[in-house]
């Protein structure tokens, strides 16, 4: 299980890479919107399974920490083609 899901975070970061090389900022913006949402998803399964609070503080950190660049991809979005009308 654990190989899988080493596996699947590899082509997760790929893909967010190739959308910051391609300056795909609304698919960069979903996609770290998206995990922000797995974050606190996960945050919950913990909370429900071990209720470690250190893994629950991780996963709603994280949550937080993906929430806050999602928004900041879609504000870099709406800047670049407010400068690009101008």
């Amino acid at each position: 299980l654990h190989h899988i899901i080493g596996v699947r975070d590899i082509w997760l970061g790929a893909l967010a890479v190739l959308f910051a090389i391609l300056r795909e900022w609304r698919a960069l913006a979903a996609w770290f919107i998206l995990a922000a949402g797995v974050c606190f998803y996960d945050a919950g399964i913990v909370f429900h399974t071990t209720a470690n609070i250190w893994a629950m503080a991780f996963h709603c950190g994280s949550g937080v920490f993906c929430g806050k660049v999602g928004r900041a991809c879609l504000r870099s979005r709406v800047s670049a083609q407010a400068s690009c009308a101008e």
